[in-house]
C-alpha cells in the first residue's frame, strides 16, 4: 500500500499568470475564521459519535489519463441507512430532498482514504474539510473505469473516473448555473438558495443545452465533458442528479469547499474558475477546449483571459445570452471580450439550438446530424438516480 500519491503531472508549457487571481497576504482575523469553523465541526462530530453514526465516503465523479486519475471524494459522519455505495439513497430524493441537507454532515477532516483501481491501492489524506483531491499515477485503460474507496471501517463506495484516451485532441467546459441550470433569483442570493433552500427537482435545464453537449459528443468521440462552478461540493451529487435526470453528458464536477479559508473570509468563485482551467491545460496538454458558459456572471472574462494565456488550448468559447429579466437579477451582462481573442471563435445564443447552429457554421457540428443520441451512463452513477429516464447520458 503506497502512502501518498506523486504530485500531478508537470506543466507542458508556462503560461503567463492570470490577471484574475488576486495575490492576497493571510490575515489573522481570517485565520481566527477557520479555527471557529473548524471548532463547530469538531463539535457536531462529536455529536454524532455519541448519535451512532459512522464515517461515509461520498463518491464524486473523477478524471484522468491512461497513467493517472484524479480521485474526488468527501468523508463526512452520516447514518449507515442515509447513503448506499457512497451516494444518497434514491428515497430521501424522492421525498423531496432540499439543498439544506446536504450540509447536515459533518466532515471528517484529515482522513486516511484508501483508494483501490486496477489491482492496487493507495492511502491518501483528506483536507480540513473532508475533501479528498488526490492524483494516483496508475496505468488504465480509456473510458469509464471504477474505484472504490473506504474510510476508517465504513462501508466500501465506488467512484467513477473517466480516462481520456492519449489521441483525444477536443474537451468540453461547461459552467453550470445559467448555462445548463435556469435561474431566477438575484445573483447575491443564488447560492445560498440552490446549496440551501431549492428542492432538487425545482431546478430548471436549460432549452437544447443537453442536446448541443451531445451533438459535441457525437462530433468528438471519447472526449471529456468537465462541469465548472463555483458551488459547494456539498451539493456535488445532487447536481450529479440533476445532470442525469435532464439527459445532460455524464462527467465530472469540479467544485469549491465550503466557507472560509485559510487567507480570506469568502472564497473566490473567479479563482477556483481560474485555476482549474489551468490545471486543466496542465493535465491534458494536447487538448483543445471549447468553453461553455454564460454571459450574466464572469464567464466570458474569465475565459477571454484563458484564451489569452494559452491560445493553442481553445477551439471555441459558446457563451449562452440572459434573457433581459435574466441579466437584471445576475447584476447586469459581463463585457464582450471578443475582441481580446483574436483567432478564438466565439458563439453568443441564448439556448442549445442557436448555439448549435452557430457551431455549425464554425463546422464543429455536423449541420446533417441535428439530432444527438444520449449515450449510457455507468451503472455506479445509475445508482443515485430516481427518475426512470435518468439512465441516459453520458
Amino acid at each position: 500500500m503506497a502512502d501518498r500519491i506523486p504530485a500531478p503531472p508537470a506543466a507542458a508549457e508556462d503560461a503567463p499568470p492570470s490577471p484574475l487571481v488576486e495575490e492576497r497576504e493571510p490575515l489573522i482575523t481570517e485565520h481566527v475564521a477557520t479555527m471557529l469553523q473548524d471548532r463547530w465541526h469538531a463539535f457536531r462530530r462529536k455529536s454524532a459519535v455519541r448519535r451512532g453514526l459512522m464515517p461515509t465516503v461520498m463518491s464524486f465523479t473523477g478524471y484522468g489519463t491512461t497513467g493517472w486519475i484524479r480521485v474526488l471524494s468527501r468523508v463526512v459522519m452520516a447514518p449507515d441507512e442515509a447513503f448506499e455505495n457512497g451516494r444518497r439513497l434514491a428515497k430521501m430524493v424522492e421525498d423531496g430532498m432540499r439543498g439544506w441537507h446536504n450540509f447536515t454532515s459533518p466532515p471528517v477532516p484529515y482522513a486516511l482514504v484508501q483508494i483501490t483501481a486496477g489491482g492496487q491501492s493507495f492511502t491518501v489524506r483528506a483536507d480540513r474539510g473532508g475533501l479528498v483531491d488526490a492524483v494516483v499515477e496508475i496505468q488504465l485503460e480509456p473510458g469509464w473505469q471504477t474505484v472504490t474507496l473506504q474510510s476508517n471501517g465504513s462501508e466500501p463506495a465506488t467512484s467513477d473516473v473517466y480516462i481520456v484516451d492519449d489521441h483525444v485532441v477536443t474537451g468540453v467546459v461547461s459552467d453550470v448555473d445559467d448555462t445548463v441550470v435556469v435561474t431566477y433569483l438575484p445573483r447575491p442570493f443564488l447560492a445560498a438558495w440552490n446549496s440551501f433552500v431549492l428542492d432538487e427537482h425545482a431546478r430548471t435545464p436549460t432549452p437544447g443545452m443537453a442536446v448541443m453537449l451531445h451533438r459535441l459528443l457525437e462530433a468528438q468521440p471519447a472526449s471529456p465533458v468537465i462541469y465548472l462552478s463555483t458551488g459547494a461540493w456539498n451539493v456535488a451529487q445532487t447536481l450529479s442528479r440533476f445532470l442525469s435526470r435532464n439527459l445532460y453528458p455524464f462527467g465530472p464536477l469540479l467544485l469549491t469547499s465550503w466557507g472560509p479559508t485559510e487567507d480570506r473570509w469568502f472564497r473566490s468563485g473567479m479563482e477556483h474558475k481560474v485555476s482549474q482551467l489551468d490545471r486543466l491545460a496542465r493535465d491534458y496538454p494536447g487538448v483543445r477546449w471549447l468553453l461553455i458558459g454564460d454571459d450574466g456572471q464572469h464567464d466570458p472574462e474569465i475565459y477571454a483571459d484563458f484564451a489569452r494565456r494559452h491560445p493553442d488550448k481553445v477551439r471555441a468559447i459558446v457563451i449562452r445570452q440572459l434573457t433581459p429579466s435574466q441579466a437584471v437579477l445576475a447584476g447586469g451582462r459581463a463585457n464582450d471580450p471578443r475582441d481580446t481573442t483574436p483567432g478564438v471563435p466565439w458563439c453568443y445564443g441564448p439556448d442549445g439550438a442557436t448555439l448549435s447552429r452557430q457551431l455549425e457554421a464554425l463546422g464543429i457540428l455536423d449541420a446533417a446530424r441535428p439530432e444527438a443520441q444520449p449515450q449510457t451512463w455507468p451503472m455506479t452513477a445509475q445508482l443515485s438516480v430516481v427518475a426512470p429516464e435518468a439512465g441516459h447520458g453520458r
